[in-house]
């Protein structure tokens, strides 16, 4: 119709927010496989989304009474301190959920991560390299 600049604007302008819908029904589709390679710590007896009063967790994986993990899912880069801060806001919005249980573990899954983040068994980062390395091996 003649309005080639106009579409391509659109596509440019929308196409990160198409993408990070993608990712995060990509990465919500893959916790099954995940917690078979072992990165899930918690068996996914219930998966699901939280929010309340305009705050959510992009997944919460729980086997009731034994442990549960919160997962935020970010289609963008992060340096070292937004992690940190992803970690602690995560941290934080899951203690308020009521959801918590005798062990829980906190994911960040991202486009791009830093590699020098220092990460132990409750708290893992994984971007779109690793998690191809992962699930390829």
């Amino acid at each position: 119709m003649g309005y080639i600049e106009d579409a391509l604007s659109y596509i440019k302008d929308t196409l990160s927010h198409y993408l990070s819908n993608v990712f995060e029904d990509v990465v919500l589709e893959l916790i099954p496989k995940l917690y078979e390679i072992g990165v899930v710590k918690t068996r996914p007896i219930e998966i699901g989304k939280w929010w309340y009063k305009g705050e959510e967790i992009d997944a919460v994986i729980r086997d009731p009474g034994k442990s549960t993990t919160f997962v935020e899912i970010k289609w963008r880069e992060l340096d070292k301190e937004e992690a940190l801060n992803t970690f602690r806001e995560l941290e934080d919005k899951a203690a308020r959920t009521g959801l918590m249980s005798p062990r829980n573990y906190y994911i960040i899954v991202t486009k791009k991560a830093p590699s020098d983040l220092e990460i132990n068994e409750h708290r893992v980062l994984i971007d779109l390299k690793t998690l191809n390395k992962l699930l390829s091996e």
